[in-house]
């Protein structure tokens, strides 16, 4: 299924963007067109797309402090599921140093 990206309220620097990975990339960037199986991603009921995604970052707290749900977090990594807007938000964050697509489990014959 392809997608078509909406564009965001939130702006990001280069530092900012630089913070995702090259799969997210286009997400950020408001590509026109997302193919949705790239992705961890579910419908939530506004029908939003949600994204999983692992963020490295000193603060779980500070995610939450956002309104993001934590899904779990050891250490400097932290996973979330999110909207495109809200993966901006996260960001803006300084204790935040990253953040990635999860792979995706490929079965090998």
């Amino acid at each position: 299924m392809v997608l078509a990206a909406c564009t965001s309220s939130v702006e990001l620097t280069e530092a900012e963007k630089a913070k995702f990975d090259a799969r997210l990339q286009p997400l950020i960037a408001g590509q026109a067109e997302i193919v949705e199986s790239d992705y961890d991603v579910t419908t939530g009921k506004d029908g939003k797309k949600i994204y999983g995604i692992i963020i490295r970052g000193s603060s779980a707290d500070d995610i939450r402090k956002l309104g993001i749900e934590v899904n779990s977090a050891l250490g400097e990594i932290i996973t979330a599921r999110c909207t495109i807007e809200e993966m901006k938000k996260i960001a803006k964050l300084p204790s935040v140093k990253a953040i990635e697509a999860p792979q995706k489990a490929q079965l090998y014959q």
